[in-house]
Parts: C-alpha cells; sequence; structure tokens
C-alpha cells in the first residue's frame, strides 16, 4: 500500500481508528478500483475467522460492519433456556426477553459480544 495508508486497524470503540479505517477503506476503492463491499466482505470474513479461532469453531457468531462509520461489531446467536448450562452459547428465558420480549426457550437471540479492542488485522 502507499504512503500514509495504515497496515493495522485496531477494531472498537475508537472514533480515531474507525476513521483511519473508512480512510482506508476509500483509498482502496478508489486507487485499487476494489468496491468497498468486496472490501467490506473480506474484512468480516477474517474477523470471523479469527474470533472463531479464540472462542470456539462452533459458535454461530456474524461480524456487522458499518460502512458509513467503521464500528465493527460481533455477534452471536445464543439459544434460550430456561437455565444457562453453557454460557458461550445460551441465554436464560429472561434475560432472553430484555432483548427480545417475543422470545421463548428454544429460539436464538442475537447479542452482541464484541470485546474491547476486539483485535487487530494486518
Amino acid at each position: 500500500m502507499g504512503a500514509g495508508v495504515p497496515l493495522l486497524f485496531v477494531c472498537g470503540l475508537d472514533v480515531f481508528m474507525n476513521a483511519e479505517f473508512i480512510a482506508m477503506l476509500d483509498y482502496l476503492e478508489r486507487e485499487r478500483g476494489i468496491k468497498r463491499d468486496i472490501l467490506l466482505e473480506a474484512v468480516s470474513n477474517a474477523l470471523l475467522s479469527a474470533s472463531k479461532k479464540s472462542v470456539s469453531a462452533s459458535r454461530d457468531l456474524r461480524i456487522d460492519i458499518n460502512p458509513k462509520t467503521g464500528e465493527i461489531r460481533a455477534l452471536a446467536n445464543l439459544l434460550v433456556v430456561e437455565t444457562v448450562a453453557n454460557p458461550a452459547d445460551e441465554i436464560s428465558v429472561n434475560k432472553a426477553r430484555a432483548l427480545k420480549p417475543e422470545a421463548q426457550i428454544g429460539d436464538a437471540v442475537e447479542v452482541e459480544v464484541t470485546p474491547r479492542n476486539f483485535g487487530r488485522i494486518a
């Protein structure tokens, strides 16, 4: 990449880093002719792969990237249960209903699981 384009970025709430991420997307789109949606999909897939290695390959994860702000969130589908036996994959019916009032036992509820300083990507 050219001078001034960051090779690393940190995902998270840091607005400055998000602005650099967006600037990098703008640069790659403008100078290299790579469409933004393709760039976002590639970053999302890389983060998803890295996340599954650090948590659990079986965990139902999704990465959401806001194309305007650069905010990156990790989301997991958790199974609604009466009593939680596996907090990595389950959520109590009471907590699920706080997020989704119509949640029933056996449903899947999407929950944000973005860790602080989500990670680095080269």
